[in-house]
This record gives structure tokens, C-alpha cells and sequence, in this order.
């Protein structure tokens, strides 16, 4: 019996750190823009120009690290994709059990064992709103001008 209660605990701990709940509130304008769609001369992969709202909070000391629109130009189609290209953002992310895992965002890590942990929600986000939550990073499809928001935090 131990030993379920465990398992049943570790697994809702990850599968929280994997997204976290959003909760409701108006979703914040964003200019319109169509994504930008280019050909690179030297291959045959297509560029993709995306823009999201990107807010970085440091709840642990009550901090705003990061509040802006952030535009990068690549492969895209993941909220991880972006994460890699947004190299001003400064994060680390690495392949988890249940799919990527953001370790560090802004030179601040988390720690695993027992917090803070990097988590995201977003409001506007389909997938997230239409779940309830946000899945990992690998699994979030994302669209131009999708706003996330993410919390370095040791509480759920």
C-alpha cells in the first residue's frame, strides 16, 4: 500500500511539473500578425517566423524577470521549438520521462528533489485552454502570438 501511495504521488508531482493549471482570466491583446514564411537558399527546410507574449515570473522573490513579445525564425512548431530559438530567454531543457522539461529559463534553475520548479500556463493558448493545463513543452502546439507565463515556484 505504501509503496502505491508512493508511485501514485511521484507520478502526480511530475505530471504537475509537466504543465500546470491555468486559471481563468481575460486574455491580454496581442498585435495580429501573420507568420512570415520563408525558403533558405542553401536547403530545403522552411523558415518559420513566430512571435509569442512571453512573461517570466520569479515567485520565490517576487520578481518579474522577463515581460515581452519574443520573435524567433526556425523550425517552430512546439512551444519547445520556440523555447530553443528564444536564445534571450537563456533556457535549458532537457528530454524527461513525459516529454521536455524546461530546467532553467533566465539563468535560474530549478531543483527537482524539492522546488522551485519551472511551470507554464497560458490563457490563450487552445491546447492549454482546452485542457485545462498545459501539457510539456514538446507536446504544446503553438500559434503566432500565443501568451504563456512562466513561474519559477515551489507551490502548485
Amino acid at each position: 500500500m505504501k509503496k502505491a501511495n508512493k508511485l501514485l504521488l511521484t507520478f502526480g508531482l511530475v505530471f504537475s511539473l509537466v504543465g500546470c493549471t491555468s486559471t481563468p482570466k481575460e486574455p491580454t491583446p496581442t498585435p495580429t500578425t501573420t507568420p512570415t514564411t520563408t525558403q533558405t537558399p542553401d536547403s530545403n527546410e522552411t523558415a518559420t517566423e513566430m512571435t509569442l507574449e512571453i512573461i517570466i515570473l520569479d515567485v520565490e522573490n517576487d520578481t518579474e524577470l522577463f515581460n515581452d513579445f519574443v520573435t524567433v525564425t526556425g523550425e517552430v512548431k512546439s512551444l519547445s521549438d520556440f523555447l530553443k530559438l528564444a536564445t534571450q530567454l537563456d533556457v535549458v531543457i532537457e528530454k524527461g520521462e513525459w516529454g521536455d522539461l524546461i530546467v532553467s529559463m533566465m539563468g535560474l534553475e530549478q531543483n527537482m528533489d524539492k522546488g522551485p520548479w519551472w511551470l507554464f500556463e497560458s490563457t490563450t493558448n487552445n491546447g492549454c485552454v482546452a485542457a485545462g493545463m498545459c501539457d510539456s513543452a514538446d507536446n504544446v502546439d503553438i500559434v503566432d502570438n500565443d501568451q504563456f507565463t512562466f513561474k519559477l515556484t515551489s507551490s502548485f
